[in-house]
């Protein structure tokens, strides 16, 4: 009996292992949702758009989607680590991807001179993880450390202990910092915080356990429904000034922590059998952190959105979201040759240290 459950185990093990496309569509969204953060953020977008124009509208939409993207990131993550095994391969491989981007770009913005050059720039590139030069890929590393231990956790809950564990934590992380404007909550740390990654981990690992079951009609009634009220809070924010206490719109506030969910859940089942499309959406997702580690970058944050892209400049035109899919396009065709190069370097030096091991 004991030999079937572990075969069985196994086989479940590999079945989710195994490439969901739906996930890997949902990674890139969550890119472009990052970029969009950016795009919208770093040159005060919100302070001269048109609030009741087309792009406007559509800018807060965005907005609000952008806003679940890092949780997405997380809660995939813990859904595939939850029943996976401990690998010091995969530190390697997110540290040393981490590394080389950050290197590479800044000798580029040192050789075209993009930022003033400091001995903080120099520390922060050359030792990414260590200075927290990249604020997710530090907390992703720090995370995937400490997974063994959260994983043996979700092993001794039931069911029942393991649904209070998540919407207890969803009170006491998420809706008092959502509804208590006079609180700082109980998240200490913040939505940037090892705490709140390891709830969204959590949350990966209940629905890779204890898959809900909820209609995608529900899911996209309710969801409608709160994107709704967030779009009218952002025009109102503006012109009532006492509701710009509230963090509605924050990745640990109780509406992007019930989309982040939602949207996960709906992309877990979509499926293609189109063999050449899966091939090229697993492809562009493979460049999806990448995307990330470019446009964050000290050296190149600043010269890309302040002095490349200057979104602000063209927020009521026809143009600037046309302008925006251009941005997209360009960071993953760059960030997909500069990760197949860093994959190939990788293999290469993994090939040398296992040759001088034999």
């Amino acid at each position: 009996m004991n030999s079937e459950c572990k075969l069985l185990d196994k086989k479940e093990t590999d079945q989710h292992d195994s490439r969901i496309i739906g996930l890997d569509i949902l990674r890139i969204i969550s890119s472009i949702g990052i970029t969009m953060i950016h795009f919208l953020g770093y040159t005060s977008v919100f302070s001269v758009i048109d609030s009741l124009s087309v792009n406007g509208i559509l800018a807060y939409i965005f907005n609000i989607f952008s806003r679940t993207s890092v949780n997405i990131f997380v809660i995939i993550s813990g859904y595939f680590l939850a029943r996976s095994k401990f690998k010091w391969g995969r530190v390697l491989l997110v540290a040393g991807e981490t590394l080389f981007y950050s290197i590479t770009l800044f000798a580029v913005g040192v050789a075209f001179n993009l930022e003033s050059m400091s001995l903080s720039v120099a520390i922060k590139s050359i030792i990414p993880i260590i200075s927290r030069h990249y604020w997710f890929a530090t907390s992703y590393v720090v995370l995937y450390l400490i997974s063994p231990f959260i994983n043996k956790m979700i092993a001794m809950l039931d069911e029942k202990e393991y649904t209070i564990l998540v919407l207890g934590a969803a009170v006491l992380f998420s809706a008092w910092t959502t509804f208590a404007w006079f609180s700082e909550g109980a998240l200490t740390g913040g939505k940037t915080s090892i705490l709140w990654l390891t709830y969204m981990y959590l949350i990966g690992g209940y629905f890779r356990m204890y898959p809900p079951k909820i209609k995608n009609s529900v899911l996209l009634i309710t969801g409608g429904i709160i994107i709704i009220l967030l779009v009218l809070y952002q025009y109102l924010k503006g012109k009532v000034a006492f509701l710009s206490n509230f963090a509605f719109l924050e990745e640990d506030s109780l509406f992007s922590l019930y989309l982040s969910a939602a949207l996960f859940l709906l992309f877990l089942n979509i499926k293609s059998k189109n063999e050449g499309l899966n091939k090229f959406i697993t492809a562009v997702a493979s460049a999806s952190f990448g995307v990330y580690l470019i446009q964050e970058h000290c050296m190149f944050r600043n010269w890309l959105w302040l002095e490349v892209v200057r979104s602000n400049t063209m927020v009521n035109n026809w143009y600037f979201f046309p302008v925006f899919v251009l941005v997209i396009i360009l960071l993953f065709a760059l960030a997909f040759i500069v990760s197949k190069v860093y994959k190939l370097l990788f293999k290469f030096v993994e090939n040398q240290i296992k040759k001088k091991q034999d």
